[in-house]
Order: structure tokens, then C-alpha cells, then sequence
């Protein structure tokens, strides 16, 4: 009889954890279909210095410095986000459009650990590209 309990117990507990898993599933790929308004963000979130853009666009901590083969933007440090010409606007543009989707918005904490503020008009352009590798 003890036997039989033990058995009925642990098929339960399996068919649980495999509905558990499906509703999982499911749910992940609903999310990943339509992805949830609040969870992406525009221009005027991230209108303040390059580092709001950190915090508000990846919503993580600070980390140490990572390079993405764009040590030449450090001659940028402390510049203020209004401040850069045509042509230095257009060396960030092509860092950035070097990079995968996914790598983007890693790139902004680097330039934020740097002390270096994304040009004001790539912001559109960044938080486009954060908020598509978040759709995916």
C-alpha cells in the first residue's frame, strides 16, 4: 500500500512540473511575440547624460570597462552630448553600426563606465536598437 502511495506521489508531482514547464513556455513566447510597452523606452527617457542611458536602457549596474574596438572614442571623455561636430557624431555612428543587435546596449554601459556621453543625435538611433534586440 505504501508502495502504491509513493508511486501515485511522484506521477503527480511529474505531471505537475510538466504543465509547469509548458505554461513557462508559453508564457516566454507570448512575451517574446508582444512585447510588454513598459518595457521599452524612448527618446525622452533617455534625454539627461550618455550614463541615464545606462541606467535606464539596460538597467544594469556599473561594470568594469569593456572595449568593442572603439578605443578612439576615449579622446570624447567628458565631453557633454551636445558638443560633437559631424564628423565625430559619425565615428560613433560607425562603432555602432558595427555591433550586433545584442551588443548595444553593452556598449553603452562601456561608454558610460568611460565617462563618455553618446552624441544626442544617435540616442533615437541607440534606444531603436536596444529595444529591437528586446523584442526578439
Amino acid at each position: 500500500m505504501l508502495v502504491v502511495a509513493f508511486v501515485v506521489v511522484v506521477v503527480f508531482y511529474y505531471i505537475c512540473k510538466f504543465f509547469t514547464e509548458r505554461y513557462m513556455r508559453k508564457k516566454e513566447m507570448n512575451e517574446a511575440a508582444s512585447p510588454d510597452k513598459a518595457h521599452l523606452h524612448s527618446a525622452d527617457d533617455c534625454s539627461d547624460a550618455g550614463c541615464a542611458m545606462r541606467y535606464v536602457c539596460s538597467g544594469k549596474e556599473k561594470e568594469e570597462v569593456m572595449y568593442f574596438d572603439d578605443e578612439e572614442l576615449d579622446r570624447f571623455k567628458n565631453r557633454t552630448a551636445d558638443s560633437y561636430s559631424i564628423g565625430e557624431v559619425e565615428e560613433f555612428r560607425e562603432v555602432m553600426a558595427t555591433m550586433r543587435g545584442d551588443e548595444v546596449a553593452s556598449w553603452l554601459n562601456s561608454l558610460c563606465s568611460r565617462e563618455i556621453n553618446l552624441p544626442v543625435s544617435l540616442r533615437q538611433e541607440a534606444i531603436a536598437l536596444v529595444n529591437k534586440n528586446k523584442i526578439k
